[in-house]
């Protein structure tokens, strides 16, 4: 539902933007903006959503319908925001989209300062850890 409620508070700002445009659009989001972004398909369907750290964000019927929209789903390596909210406390919300793992990079955790080190989960759903680990899957290829 707070997702939801987030997405409402943007909408009508974000309709009269593609009305006035009429014009393909595409959502790069991060975390929170990613579940506004998906969400926004069931209200434009012919936008594009690259979406990269997403939390779930509904139900089978929504699971479903971005399963079949313009949605592209990242995860970085072992971030910990996709797993919310957990499944064994809220089992109904799902993701629709099939994720693209981006595990094809170390994060650099060794830079951090030893007195304040974050966790792999947490470092891996900054922004930056996003960008390197594009940056390196179009490298790579």
């Amino acid at each position: 539902m707070g997702f939801w409620r987030a997405f409402i508070s943007v909408w009508p700002m974000l309709e009269t933007i593609l009305q006035a445009y009429r014009c393909p659009v595409y959502f790069t989001r991060h975390s929170l903006g990613d579940a506004i972004a998906a969400l926004t398909l069931l209200q434009n369907e012919t936008a594009t959503v690259y979406a990269f750290g997403a939390p779930r964000i509904g139900n089978d019927v929504v699971a479903r319908y971005l399963d079949q929209s313009n949605c592209y789903r990242f995860i970085n390596n072992k971030d910990i925001v996709p797993k919310v909210p957990p499944m064994h406390f809220i089992p109904a919300y799902r993701h629709g989209v099939q994720a693209i793992i981006l595990d094809n990079y170390n994060t650099d955790t060794e830079s951090a300062p030893k007195r304040f080190t974050l966790p792999q989960s947490l470092t891996d759903h900054s922004a930056i850890n996003y960008s390197n680990g594009i940056a390196n899957m179009i490298i790579s290829k």
